[in-house]
């Protein structure tokens, strides 16, 4: 499957209604399972950063009644989107497909300003600041400076020093991180319409970097799904991963290292 992320707005339409309808979908909790675990993650000693924003995201919406939304910029996270990714619900049924961005500021930053891929990924650090970046949580990443992205490609110093104009009113590090998270939302809602098209797929979640779905009404076969999409931005062309996951197994897999 080829998805051109400039090339499917005939789609947006019914995606659009059908994203409306699942921010309103209840996400009762498997009260069989013991959350206290995820709080034991979330304020552990670990390195591992997907691991604690994962359980920290899980305990947190434990403690809710009902699901709601943060709004960053371009950007939505819904507050059970981890127990989505988890699959500690009680609507669980077969799988659920996991469409993430987390590891993909390579694309991101092609797609905002033109900068190679291959350049970014030479970053100090990419991973982890991949992750903060494009899930909207700079808290766990000490001193993200604009000088951090200088001296690599001409095209991304013109783009920080165009969002530096703004310095004198303190609007250039709002208008550097919505840039970034702009391209983001553009790749992100690209493939999302596609893929739960294709697939009949029910949208489960919306996160700042991702989506989870769900089985429909007609359950495509594990065997159909792809573990991967085609995705044209700029006129270059990256495969991009899709996860299908029994439950449990998001934890399972960021626990030994797992990068999704």
């Amino acid at each position: 499957m080829l998805i051109d992320i400039y090339c499917n707005e005939e789609l947006g339409n019914t995606f659009s209604r059908d994203l409306g309808k699942s921010r309103g979908k209840a996400c009762t909790l498997d009260d069989k399972k013991d959350y206290t675990l995820f709080r034991d993650y979330a304020e552990g000693e670990t390195d591992n950063f997907r691991l604690r924003k994962h359980a920290s995201g899980v305990w947190s919406a434990s403690l809710l009644s009902n699901r709601d939304y943060q709004i960053r910029s371009f950007s939505w996270c819904d507050t059970h989107n981890e127990i989505e990714k988890l699959g500690y619900h009680k609507n669980f049924k077969e799988y659920c497909v996991l469409f993430t961005l987390d590891n993909c500021l390579d694309i991101v930053l092609y797609n905002c300003c033109g900068v190679p891929p291959e350049i970014v990924r030479k970053f100090p650090g990419y991973e982890y600041l991949s992750f903060c970046l494009l899930n909207c949580c700079l808290q766990m990443r000490d001193n993200i400076c604009f000088s951090d992205f200088l001296n690599y490609h001409v095209d991304l110093d013109a783009f920080v020093e165009s969002c530096q104009e703004d310095i004198e009113n303190l609007n250039h590090i709002r208008k550097f991180y919505n840039g970034i998270l702009d391209a983001a939302s553009n790749i992100l809602l690209s493939v999302a319409k596609t893929v739960y098209s294709t697939y009949r797929l029910s949208l489960r979640s919306q996160g700042f970097s991702n989506f989870v779905f769900g089985t429909g009404d007609v359950v495509t076969p594990r065997k159909n799904l792809p573990s991967g999409v085609n995705c044209h931005v700029k006129g270059r062309q990256f495969e991009l991963p899709l996860h299908v996951l029994d439950r449990g197994e998001y934890l399972d897999r960021i626990k030994r290292g797992d990068i999704l």
